[in-house]
């Protein structure tokens, strides 16, 4: 799309709404129609912003069975049956067998009943016969917890066609939904397994059996062929046995557990046994297993721990098992959950591990905090994080909440840091600074101290930010020194910074240094870097930059507005619509209060504030957030 400077001279608050709708527009003709996945299209609707008729329709182009039975029930009668016998006639229509089966479960849930139950039956039907052991796996997953109890002898009749380990899983989704009188057609189905799989079917099974049907399985454990597997089989059972036949059978079964010479399969049989031990002999029998010259059988119970797909499970599970793991396989632990736990459980996680492990835990708790998308969330974070801080670890925590970008927010986190700082002398902890090796961390301590050095110190804290090597991370430190020193000061650093950051190549490392620099530059070099960092169009940076924007007269203001809208709209709609909030208070100053609400009215699609009608993207979506 051409852009023109006809009738955009920036006078008037319509001049302003004009460019916004020149990018939507352009933005819109730039981005691809997604598939919208089903629960989307409800959430979208649900929340209001979509309109009903807008969420059926984008169901309707994606031919959504799933999508459509879930916007039904907002229907209202006679048009819900209408759409409820739609999507069902949708689900009906596919041809192969698995393909229909899938849509079936997906829409039966929804459906009122006899259509319900009709539907299930399909799809049970649809997926049931040979060699279909993956599509039944999937149909009966999706379908168990829903089934009815008049359905789950059909589900187990599907269950006994399929084989190997899809066998085991369906059969362990129908436990769930089983009523307890079916459970026990449930074991014999699990009974009747594959030897090879059948350890697997009674070891999964088993947190689901009475005394009764456990010791009703223990004779199918017993045939099985081969010795660990049966044994693994008999560790899963013998927990759920009544206490005297429990008691009885422990130390045999413990025995063999002890002798299974393959570890994986070792490792799963000791956890299942361990809820039939008691406590001291629980801490023996870790306590041993710590002893082994091989490192297997821990490290196949860690694996198993770092499985827990729930963060917080999965650390108390690591929590417990600390005392009995090795440092390497304590390494180990730490490096599963670090980029997949939250900052609180780290913390939870740290105390617990041995240096230097615990300061890794911590400072990974600093990093999750930092990948945090909002900055709300961030300062939650680390106001939960600085009582329990490493002390060497506040001065990275506090150049972390130096660069969140609102004023509130940043003192927020930034007084509950400070109030851990150790009452030092200045002069040694700016000495203490200048001595560290690594040029990163010797920048982000410099940042953290500025605010707290007296002004005789800031010339020496310059110098020692001008010996750092690395252009960029000189740079930085430079810029966060800027705002703390006096003119001649700030006047030398500036030109430093600007001969640093010309050398840069990466254009995101340069933005990152004049972002921290820009309210500080003199005219023109400020229009200039204003101009770079705004061509990159990152929501964080315009954020942060929008207070020094909104100061421009408008008449200089207006073009650097025109030219970051087109920018943004080359990356499509998602990044105009976050630069856009990102520049509000540009916004404001632009076209005042009756600007900024019929650019508000426009992007949310209200056709009386925004004086036209809503701007439609293909296919029935909206520009709607």
């Amino acid at each position: 799309m051409e852009w023109t400077d006809e009738g955009t001279g920036g006078g008037s608050a319509r001049d302003v709404v004009q460019v916004v709708r020149r990018a939507l527009a352009d933005a819109e003709a730039r981005t691809p129609p997604p598939e919208i996945p089903p629960p989307l299209v409800e959430a979208l609707v649900e929340k209001g912003l979509w309109s009903l008729e807008e969420g059926l329709a984008c169901a309707r182009r994606l031919a959504s069975a799933e999508a459509l039975a879930r916007l039904a029930p907002r229907l209202p009668e006679p048009e819900r049956r209408r759409a409820r016998k739609e999507a069902l006639g949708l689900a009906r229509s596919l041809e192969h067998d698995y393909s229909r089966g899938e849509a079936l479960a997906a829409v039966a849930p929804l459906l009122a009943e006899p259509e319900r139950s009709e539907a299930m039956r399909e799809a049970l039907s649809a997926v049931h016969g040979p060699y279909r052991d993956w599509g039944a796996e999937q149909v009966i997953t999706r379908l168990a917890p829903h089934l009815p109890e008049s359905l789950v002898r059909d589900a187990l009749a599907v269950v006994r066609d399929m084989r190997y380990e899809s066998r085991v899983r369906a059969l362990v989704a129908v436990a769930a939904r089983a009523p307890g009188r079916l459970l026990s057609e449930v074991v014999s189905v699990a009974c009747a397994t594959e030897d090879d799989y059948r350890d697997g079917a009674l070891h999964a099974l088993a947190p689901y059996l009475t005394p009764e049907l456990a010791a009703s399985a223990l004779p199918a454990a017993e045939a099985i062929a081969r010795p660990d597997h049966r044994t693994k089989a008999l560790a899963a059972l013998v927990p759920r046995l009544l206490p005297a036949e429990r008691e009885r059978r422990l130390p045999d079964t413990l025995a063999a557990v002890r002798a299974i010479e393959n570890e994986h399969i070792r490792a799963p049989a000791l956890v299942a046994l361990i809820p039939a031990l008691p406590e001291p002999q629980l801490d023996e029998e870790l306590a041993a297993a710590r002893r082994m010259e091989s490192d297997d059988l821990r490290a196949m119970v860690l694996a198993t721990a770092l499985e827990i797909r729930d963060s917080r499970t999965r650390v108390e599970a690591l929590v417990r098992l600390v005392p009995y793991l090795t440092r390497g396989l304590l390494a180990r632990a730490l490096a599963g959950v670090r980029y997949t736990s939250s900052s609180d459980d780290l913390a939870r996680l740290a105390p617990h591990l041995p240096e230097p492990l615990e300061t890794r835990a911590w400072r990974a708790a600093l990093a999750a905090t930092w990948r945090r998308r909002y900055e709300d969330s961030r300062v939650g974070d680390l106001l939960r994080l600085a009582p329990d801080l490493p002390q060497e670890l506040i001065p990275e925590a506090l150049a972390m909440a130096r660069r969140i970008r609102r004023g509130e927010r940043r003192e927020k986190a930034l007084a509950a840091l400070e109030a851990r700082l150790l009452p030092v002398d200045s002069g040694e902890a700016l000495a203490a600074v200048r001595r560290m090796e690594d040029e990163d961390e010797r920048a982000e301590r410099l940042a953290a101290l500025a605010p707290r050095l007296p002004k005789p110190l800031l010339s020496e804290a310059v110098e020692v930010a001008r010996a750092i090597q690395d252009p960029g991370v000189r740079g930085w430190a430079l810029a966060a020194l800027t705002g703390y020193l006096d003119d001649v000061l700030k006047r030398r650093a500036v030109c430093e910074t600007m001969v640093a950051v010309e050398s840069l190549a990466d254009e995101e490392e340069r933005a990152d240094i004049l972002v921290e620099l820009a309210p500080h530059l003199p005219e023109p070099q400020r229009r200039e870097a204003l101009g770079g960092i705004l061509a990159l169009g990152r929501a964080e940076d315009l954020a942060a930059l929008a207070p020094v924007l909104a100061q421009f007269p408008p008449a200089e203001l207006h073009p650097l507005w025109q030219g970051v809208l087109q920018a943004l709209a080359k990356r499509g709609t998602p990044c105009l619509l976050e630069g856009l909030a990102a520049l509000a208070p540009v916004l404001a100053a632009l076209g005042g209060p009756m600007g900024a609400c019929e650019v508000a009215a426009m992007v949310v699609g209200d056709s009386a504030g925004a004086g036209k009608e809503p701007l439609a993207p293909r296919g029935g979506r909206t520009l709607r957030r």
